[in-house]
């Protein structure tokens, strides 16, 4: 298995079927995401999760889409490098996404 594959823990999508809001658990995983809002479907905000250390809520709508890849807890360092004490519960979404990890801008 190559190396990359195996830090990956999974990859995961969601599609709202309706309006509602959901609560994220801490669980200290790192996440990329790519999410679609059914609002404006040609566009597509990419986000970046550190290791979640409290619960928050996300609200969506129908149709809203998340398209994510979940790294395996002791790589969350390949994404945050020297970062990621420091990215202990932070969320990078947009712009601020693409210019921690460029190769989300395409």
């Amino acid at each position: 298995m190559p190396s990359s594959l195996r830090r990956v823990e999974a990859v995961w999508s969601f599609v709202a079927d309706k309006h509602g809001s959901a609560i994220v658990l801490p669980d200290g995983r790192c996440d990329i995401i790519l999410r679609r809002n059914a609002d404006d479907a040609g566009s597509v905000i990419p986000v970046i999760t550190g290791p979640s250390t409290h619960a928050y809520r996300v609200q969506f709508a129908i149709g809203d889409q998340w398209h994510g890849v979940r790294l395996r807890p002791e790589h969350g360092a390949a994404l945050w490098q020297r970062d990621l004490k420091s990215a202990v519960a932070t969320v990078l979404r947009g712009y601020a996404a693409k210019r921690f990890l460029p190769a989300l801008a395409a």
